[in-house]
């Protein structure tokens, strides 16, 4: 439920919207609301209202039944009594148990730097420990293996007949 200490745009039970509805404040729907939404703020869908449409919205919650693209900067929630059908766009995406999920989902977000070319632990010259560890060092690199310590530029992991022992 929306917090009602906010300014919300409420959208009553018995009322139906057609058109573009643009909104900065947080926008609760009991009703029915047809045609585009441009939210800067969080879209309530509560249980017992409708949106079909093509939304951009900050932040949506859906409790009730949501019919077309929604597309979110943040997050997109569908709680347990929620239904989503069409196509979902957002880089956070949270599904209650209960909800109902019919629509493609393209979880978009910021795009993370390509990793940079990196050595392997298996590049490097692998050397007995004291404490029965195989260390491997990899000259210029910092990255680590899968499974191994680092310290500095020496890996370390567990020899496997230590392991089943």
């Amino acid at each position: 439920m929306s917090d009602k200490t906010k300014p919300q745009t409420v959208i009553g039970p018995e009322t139906t919207i057609s058109g573009k509805v643009t909104a900065a404040d947080d926008v609760v729907v009991f009703g029915r609301v047809e045609g585009e939404l441009d939210v800067q703020a969080v879209l309530f869908v509560e249980e017992g209202g409708m949106v079909k449409a093509e939304a951009d919205v900050r932040h949506a919650v859906i409790s009730g039944h949501y019919d077309g693209t929604l597309r979110a900067v943040e997050c997109i929630e569908v709680t347990p009594t929620g239904m989503v059908t069409g196509k979902l766009i957002s880089p956070r995406l949270v599904v209650a148990d209960g909800a109902k999920l019919q629509a493609s989902l393209e979880m978009s977000g910021e795009k993370k730097a390509p990793k940079e070319e990196r050595s392997t632990p298996k590049e490097g010259r692998r050397e007995a420990t004291d404490s029965g560890r195989y260390s491997y060092r990899v000259p210029g690199t910092k990255a680590q293996a899968k499974g191994a310590e680092r310290k500095e530029e020496l890996f370390t992991e567990t020899d496997p007949k230590e392991v089943e022992e």
